[in-house]
This record gives structure tokens, sequence and C-alpha cells, in this order.
């Protein structure tokens, strides 16, 4: 997490330009006006990950929309579910916004992306609290040319081989990651951004 020099979590609190009523009747494109007014207002270094709170639901009833640079979390949507399944989600929102779970992962969801097979926290419409169970999917993995959690520069302690989600995915510098599926989510993960 980003702290002050004090010690204190990094917070910042926006007003959008546009009511709750405007953003219902844009559906999916409201979370595109969300990212553009964050954009717009300077959070769209490509080096950091935000993560917003929203104090209202959306037009389509989510919990959360997940992405890079930044990931919403709509929060009377979640809060309602009590603070194991809040929790879970609000780490489930994160881990997707380092572009997990990788098209390249053998436990990845091919039809729902960013999301998994079987008991996991990243699996659709499920609070479980496993991280990659099998580590073969996006967190220790073994798998040539894909992409690994365990290695994202924003996981402490830095590993010796980091790498930035957002210059593999939405720039598209892969490196060394030279799987075929490496991109297949891309254009879910990239959001609005500088």
């Amino acid at each position: 997490m980003d702290l002050t020099k004090d010690g204190k979590l990094d917070l910042t609190f926006l007003r959008l330009d546009i009511t709750k009523k405007e953003l219902d009747k844009m559906k999916w494109e409201g979370q595109r006006k969300i990212y553009n007014y964050i954009a717009e207002k300077g959070f769209n270094n490509p080096k950091k990950t935000y993560i917003v709170f929203t104090n209202f639901k959306d037009g389509n009833n989510n919990s959360s929309a997940h992405g890079l640079p930044n990931s919403i979390i709509y929060g009377p949507a979640m809060f309602g579910y009590g603070e194991p399944t809040t929790t879970m989600i609000s780490l489930k929102t994160y881990i997707q916004a380092q572009g997990a779970a990788y098209a390249c992962g053998k436990g990845s969801h091919k039809k729902k992306e960013l999301h998994t097979k079987g008991a996991d926290v990243l699996k659709s419409n499920d609070s479980s609290n496993k991280i990659d169970k099998k580590n073969n999917t996006y967190y220790r993995h073994d798998i040539e040319g894909c992409p690994d959690l365990a290695n994202s520069i924003f996981v402490t302690p830095t590993s010796s081989d980091p790498w930035l989600p957002y210059e593999v995915f939405c720039e598209q510098n892969v490196g060394s990651f030279t799987h075929k599926d490496v991109l297949k989510f891309a254009d879910r993960v990239c959001n609005a951004a500088s």
C-alpha cells in the first residue's frame, strides 16, 4: 500500500462531475467515464495501481470493476456481504488489477477472463481465500513465458526479476513473456490511462 511520509494510507477524495443517475444510464460506459475522470485528475501513473472506493453502486450492480492502472470497488454493493467476503472482493480486485488470472495459466477460465476455475479467490462469484491453490495459474507457477504475480513490481518483497503489469498488458512490452496466450486478455485488463 502507498503510504504518506508520516506512515498513513495515501488517500485522495474526488467528486465526480456526473450524477449517479447519469452513471446508471451509461451502464458499462459509466466505468470508462470514471476511469477517464481519474486519469484527467492526474491518477494515471502506469507505475502505480489505483484502487477506487465509491459510495454508490454501478448501473449493473457489480461489486467491482478491475483493470490497469485503476480499479473500482463499489462500496454499497460490496459491503452488504459482510467483512470476510468484503475483504476477499478487495483482494480479488487488487489481484485482477495485476492482470491475473493470466490466459497462459492452466487454471484460468477461458470464457470468463481474469477468473479461474475451482476454489480460488479469482473464481467468478466466489469468496474463497485460496490464492492459486495449485500454483498453476498466476502465483508461484512454473509456466515458461507466463507472468507470475509473485514477481509483480507491486508485490513485497520485490523479486530479483520484477515486471510491471501495465507495461506488459497495456503497452504490450512483453519482454521475456513468450507464451502464446500472454496477451489474450490484455484488452480486458487495460483502462483509460495517461
